[in-house]
């Protein structure tokens, strides 16, 4: 009987994002990989993921949305990405009403980007098992 090569890659803080991305979405991929220097907005935050799933399949944005998990554990809902400032605060008037009462407000990227390598990531390590992580 053949054996297979199996190959162990040891986790570490320099390859991590590499091992355990796996993109729920093509927005998701753009998302993480969009410049540094654009904008998203936040329309939302939760206390879990059950609940923030809900309002993105609610509001039936999930072609445009990620959820970050921040670093005080909230879920935030970012939608979109723009370019620049100006394109960004613009989209805001194209949220529903719903969507509005709710105060959303736009920033950098990157400060999401960041938070979703070292949170999200953190949460899929904890939901993973080791068999998993070796390939």
């Amino acid at each position: 009987m053949p054996t297979k090569n199996i190959k162990k890659i040891e986790v570490n803080e320099n390859n991590i994002e590499e091992v355990l991305i796996e993109f729920k979405s093509d927005f998701e991929k753009r998302y993480i990989k969009a410049s540094k220097s654009f904008y998203s907005k936040n329309i939302a935050s939760f206390d879990d993921m059950v609940k923030a799933q809900s309002f993105v399949k609610k509001n039936k944005i999930e072609d445009n949305t990620i959820l970050v998990i921040s670093n005080s554990n909230k879920v935030m809902v970012m939608h979109g990405i723009y370019k620049n400032r100006d394109e960004a605060l613009n989209s805001i008037e194209e949220l529903s009403d719903t969507i509005k009462r709710n105060n959303p407000f736009i920033q950098k990227i990157f400060r999401t980007q960041e938070s979703f390598k070292k949170n999200n990531l953190k949460f899929k390590i904890k939901n993973t098992s080791k068999s998993e992580l070796t390939l």
